[in-house]
């Protein structure tokens, strides 16, 4: 999941580095900052994730565990391998 402005050339560069990559049952969620408390409702795994010092943030999770976030595509590639 990716907390951030969806518009924002930060965040952008977060989805290319997820798209660049074949990850087939990937779920992906962009959600906007002032919007993640709305969401967490419908999507649990939402609920208490905020940005980093105000930049657009990934969180990797699988089977209902989450690494640290990261802020930077390389940070976010290095998780994705």
């Amino acid at each position: 999941m990716i907390i951030g402005d969806p518009q924002a050339a930060a965040t952008q560069a977060l989805l290319e580095t997820v798209h660049g990559r074949y990850l087939p049952n990937k779920v992906l969620v962009v959600a906007r900052p002032d919007h993640v408390d709305e969401l967490s409702e419908r999507i649990p795994l939402l609920a208490g994730r905020t940005q980093i010092n105000g930049s657009a943030t990934a969180y990797v999770c699988e089977n209902h565990a989450c690494q640290l976030p990261v802020t930077e595509p390389e940070a976010l590639l290095r998780l994705l391998e």
